[in-house]
């Protein structure tokens, strides 16, 4: 038989073999809890909200600027001047608003509905005192006959009245807001500069149509009927109240509606919509264009590949087996082309 001293096999020991199988255990276990380490890290950090971003501490600020509010109300009855005042309620509920809107991402709907509800009811104190304490001017002339000389009676000049400066239909409430509120059968097309990464609040408009093609942080819409909104891609939010029978079409990271009634939209969303206190909404994909909307699109940061436009939560229907009766896809022989 040939020699095979060539193919020797060396074999470990017993011990040894053990040694090194612990070795190789424990350096798994290492490993196992450094990536369990991370991983716990990584989901506390998800879960984990800036102080500022919690129930508690949006409550804590939105008491103590309504209280400010109230203040302001109560000097309104003995103050020398209402209109100043009111002009400064209109302008803190304006931020209060604001903050609230901006709150929507981490408040639970009670607390929403409570805010939202608590700012109506001092925007209506605001409109009472303004009637109130604000009077519209009238409009008259007073003239006293001439009395003519050498009985010969002067010809009547004619009175030329010039037409009144038209309103702007929105105002800069501060350097990063927009306000457009009250109007009626009215077309209104803000400048891309004009709106550009601002806050915009949209309220009461009827029988309007309402472009925005630019790139707004936030938007926040009340009391819409019978109009039509446009806008370009949003930063961020949109929040849409007590709107009925309009045609919105919208692209943002979140979407939420409320108490709102008969109305179509044509989103881009990268989260999911969100109605509340809704019925007969219906919903179809963002087909919006205008000369600068890819640009617009790419600034804004939204994922142009994330459409869950079809993907609607429903507060007020908990059921998982059945879909909620107040929302459905607008058919494509029923869609626009915007």
């Amino acid at each position: 038989m040939a020699s095979n001293s060539s193919n020797l096999v060396t074999f470990l020991s017993e011990e040894e073999k053990l040694k090194k199988l612990q070795a190789y255990q424990e350096t798994a276990t290492e490993r196992y809890e450094e990536r369990l380490s991370k991983m716990e890290q990584r989901k506390s950090t998800k879960t984990q909200h800036k102080p500022e971003e919690t129930s508690n501490f949006f409550w804590k600020e939105f008491n103590s600027q309504q209280s400010a509010v109230k203040s302001l109300f109560e000097q309104i009855p003995q103050a020398q001047e209402p209109s100043s005042i009111i002009k400064e309620v209109d302008a803190k509920l304006e931020i209060l608003q604001k903050y609230t809107t901006d709150s929507t991402l981490f408040l639970n709907p009670f607390d929403l509905r409570t805010a939202q509800a608590t700012l109506r009811s001092l925007q209506t104190d605001l409109t009472k005192d303004r009637e109130r304490y604000v009077p519209r001017k009238k409009f008259g002339f007073k003239s006293r006959p001439k009395q003519p000389q050498n009985g010969i009676e002067e010809p009547k000049k004619e009175l030329t009245i010039p037409p009144p400066a038209l309103e702007k239909p929105y105002l800069p409430t501060s350097s990063n807001s927009f306000l457009v509120k009250d109007r009626k059968n009215d077309n209104i097309d803000l400048e891309r500069q004009e709106v550009l990464h601002k806050d915009i609040l949209v309220q009461n408009l009827d029988n309007c149509t309402l472009k925005i093609h630019s790139i707004p942080t936030t938007v926040h819409l009340s009391n819409i009927t019978n109009s039509k909104v446009s806008f370009g891609p949003v930063k961020t939010s949109i929040m849409i109240h007590d709107s009925v029978n309009t045609v919105f079409s919208m692209a943002c990271q979140q979407l939420r509606i409320h108490t709102s009634s008969k109305c179509d939209f044509y989103i881009h969303v990268t989260s999911r919509a969100i109605i509340e206190d809704c019925k007969q909404l219906r919903f179809a994909p963002f087909t919006n264009n205008y000369p600068t909307f890819q640009e617009d699109f790419t600034q804004s940061g939204l994922d142009e590949s994330s459409n869950n436009w079809a993907i609607v939560n429903d507060f007020n229907w908990l059921s998982i087996n059945e879909v909620s009766p107040n929302w459905c896809i607008l058919q494509e022989d029923q869609r626009v082309v915007w």
